[in-house]
């Protein structure tokens, strides 16, 4: 059309348009796309740092639990300890109030608590040993072991307190025996 400038048609627009003018909407087109890639390797950035940061956090959360789970589990041990020897002191308190034990039934029953004992006293030592940063455990590592030293205690005071009712039991027993020769 005229004087040697070629005119173009562009897709969807439906107007022509000079090449100087096209040239012109290239350049800007490619700076416009020139800028959005920086902004989106910025985005970009700033998203895998946020990422990083959410990770460490996670990790950081995670840690937190195992040590607060550790703790709760490290309490509970500890009163169920306490309890497990207030249990057996007072089975052993009982057995000697009891008239007309058998000082061999008796014997036995304190040799069975001073068993349970022993093992406690094992298993407390066990977690001052686990509580001790020179171990190379990790805290999930710790944490299994409290468990495991959990559910032993819980048995001991299990056995303790079959002791205490077997003996309360046939001490009864032989008791109402006795009574009723009496009569």
């Amino acid at each position: 059309m005229g004087q040697g400038v070629s005119m173009a048609q562009i897709p969807g627009v439906g107007s022509v348009v000079s090449a100087p003018k096209l040239e012109a909407l290239t350049a800007t087109n490619k700076a416009t796309l020139a800028k959005q890639l920086a902004e989106a390797g910025k985005a970009t950035a700033e998203i895998k740092k946020n990422g990083d940061l959410l990770q460490k956090s996670i990790d950081m959360l995670g840690k937190v639990n195992n040590a607060i789970s550790a703790a709760v589990n490290l309490k509970a041990i500890t009163e169920k300890q306490v309890y497990l020897i207030r249990t057996a002191a007072n089975i052993i308190s009982e057995a000697r109030r009891r008239k007309n034990v058998d000082p061999q039934v008796l014997q036995n029953l304190i040799s069975n608590v001073d068993q349970a004992i022993a093992n406690n006293k094992a298993n407390v030592n066990m977690v001052q040993k686990l509580l001790t940063e020179g171990l190379n455990l990790t805290d999930a590592d710790r944490l299994r072991f409290l468990m495991e030293i959990d559910t032993k205690t819980d048995g001991m005071q299990r056995k303790l307190l079959n002791l205490k009712y077997g003996f309360r039991s046939s001490s009864n027993s032989l008791e109402a025996i006795k009574s009723l020769k009496k009569n």
